[in-house]
């Protein structure tokens, strides 16, 4: 099962950005999205104490570089896709996008 803490910004989102608008289609949807999410950036959130805004360029600052070496093409992994559109391998969970994951066997 996915951790819940990646379930709070859809909650989110839900509760607070969704509610009472209506979509002509994805770019619309994009649209007001980022309208919105440039106000609620900038909100202090209570656990870390600091706005989203100001976290981004610290957080970017401490990730790594991609290797300049591509990762390995041959390992490839198949299984169903929960209900849930999360695929565990090891001990990590992965959302998936449904549309894009459904292929269909050879056999």
């Amino acid at each position: 099962m996915p951790p819940a803490r990646g379930r709070r910004r859809p909650r989110y989102l839900e509760t607070s950005f969704l509610p009472g608008r209506h979509f002509c289609g994805p770019d619309d949807f994009n649209t007001q999205l980022d309208a919105w999410l440039k106000v609620a950036d900038r909100r202090v959130h209570r656990t870390p104490g600091a706005r989203p805004v100001d976290r981004w360029e610290a957080d970017r600052a401490q990730m790594l570089t991609l290797p300049a070496v591509d990762p390995p093409t041959w390992w490839r992994f198949a299984t169903r896709l929960r209900r849930d559109h999360y695929v565990r391998v090891d001990t990590c969970d992965y959302s998936v996008d449904p549309p894009r994951s459904v292929t269909t066997s050879p056999c």
